[in-house]
């Protein structure tokens, strides 16, 4: 099933910036395309083709450009049930406090 994930707000501050953020998204075997709307980046992601390295890649993505984890919460989580182990860094962020 292809999941659309929003990254609303990307703030580059080079050229350089956005295409290593780009660059990154792009090397995931499980994202089958990148499409801006306004000012929010859709990506498309693969969840069959996705595993706990490319998890991991988009939440590194997300933390360091800064888009809020809780984007990603529209991951499967019973595909991906590490993702609600409430002790987890992106777990109150990702979830909030209510999961």
């Amino acid at each position: 099933m292809i999941c659309e994930i929003p990254a609303p707000r990307v703030k580059f501050y080079t050229q350089r910036d956005e295409a290593s953020f780009f660059e990154r998204l792009q090397s995931l075997p499980a994202v089958t395309g990148i499409q801006g709307e306004g000012r929010v980046i859709y990506i498309s992601v693969c969840e069959e083709e996705l595993d706990y390295e490319q998890v991991m890649e988009l939440i590194a993505v997300f933390s360091r450009y800064n888009v809020g984890l809780h984007n990603l919460g529209v991951l499967n989580t019973r595909q991906f049930p590490w993702l609600l182990e409430s002790d987890a860094f992106w777990y109150e962020e990702m979830f909030g406090s209510n999961v």
